[in-house]
């Protein structure tokens, strides 16, 4: 029977990989599309200001969804909404 040992050097690498970044990215990318589906709207700036992006982390690359809206924290806390919480709920177990 074949034993598996890990390799921490090519699992660092592997993190850490530029292919890693881009579905990291396109995650987020599927975030910030959910997002801007159940934003409130009044003016419409907070649902088109959702920006995503990969960046290194610690241990490898994390994908980011953000809200760039001057006002997005309130949105998210006073006005509880929960945009971003909602769509990290989504994204992690589904519709």
């Amino acid at each position: 029977m074949a034993r598996y040992t890990p390799d921490p050097t090519a699992i660092t690498a592997l993190a850490a990989a530029s292919e890693m970044g881009d579905a990291l990215a396109e995650i987020a990318g599927e975030g910030a599309r959910f997002a801007a589906g159940i934003a409130p709207r009044r003016t419409g700036r907070y649902a088109a200001s959702f920006r995503t992006s990969s960046r290194p982390g610690q241990g490898g690359v994390e994908g980011v969804l953000e809200n760039t809206a001057p006002y997005a924290e309130y949105v998210e806390w006073a006005d509880d909404h929960r945009v971003l919480g909602h769509t990290v709920d989504y994204l992690e177990h589904g519709a």
